[in-house]
């Protein structure tokens, strides 16, 4: 079963170990994936996109 827990901006940046510039950057460059979820303005992903993001850039 895919796990479709969201994961905001700020935990992300903890889970990647980067400051949260730097994911606004990649973000804006668009190496990272869109999120999944835009609530309040905010923007979440889910664990399935971080999980093939790092995948992707693990080669």
């Amino acid at each position: 079963m895919i796990d479709k827990q969201l994961i905001s901006l700020t935990s992300l940046a903890r889970l990647l170990g980067i400051s949260r510039t730097t994911l606004y950057e990649w973000l804006y460059s668009e190496q990272l994936p869109a999120a999944a979820k835009i609530i309040n303005k905010r923007r979440y992903w889910t664990a399935e996109q971080i999980a093939d993001f790092l995948k992707d850039n693990s080669k």
